[in-house]
Order: structure tokens, then sequence, then C-alpha cells
């Protein structure tokens, strides 16, 4: 009976709460950093995502661009190969 009325003693009873509050602090303290590491995680692979993409839209902006300097490029030369040609014929004729 004395093991009885400590077990339901007030005492034992608080002592019982503390033990099953620092357990469900221990465990959601463990989950909280589980869960942040997982946020973490998915952060990092979001900003990885990011990056690519950006990179991708600057690789195909440089690509048009480049197509543009290519086809600028070609025509001058060809005006300039004309032009070459008229003067030649200019100077030819005097």
């Amino acid at each position: 009976m004395q093991s009885d009325v400590q077990s339901n003693s007030l005492k034992h009873i608080l002592r019982h709460r503390q033990n099953v509050r620092q357990q469900e602090t221990d465990i959601s303290e463990r989950v909280k950093r589980f869960y942040q590491k997982q946020d973490d995680l998915i952060n990092d692979y979001e900003l990885a995502e990011q990056r690519a993409n950006n990179d991708q839209e600057q690789q195909e902006k440089n690509e048009k661009l480049n197509k543009k300097l290519n086809k600028t490029i070609y025509i001058l030369s060809r005006t300039s190969f004309i032009l070459n040609v008229v003067s030649l014929f200019y100077s030819s004729s005097k």
C-alpha cells in the first residue's frame, strides 16, 4: 500500500510529467532539426535549379546574340567586298 501511495503521490506524478515533457521536448527538437535539415536541402536544391535555369536562359540569350552578330558580320563583310570591287572598278577606269 505504501508503494501505491508513493506512485500516486503528487511528487511522483509531477516528476513523471516532467520526464514526459522532457522526452517530448527532446523528440520535438530532434524532429525540428530533421525538418530544418530537410528544408535546407530543399532550399539548396531550389537555388541550384534557379541557377541552372538562369544559366540556361543566359546561354539562350548569348546564342541569339551570337546569331545576330554573325549575321551582322556577314552583311558587313559582303558590303565591304562589294565596295572593294566597286572601288577597284572606278580606280581602273580612270
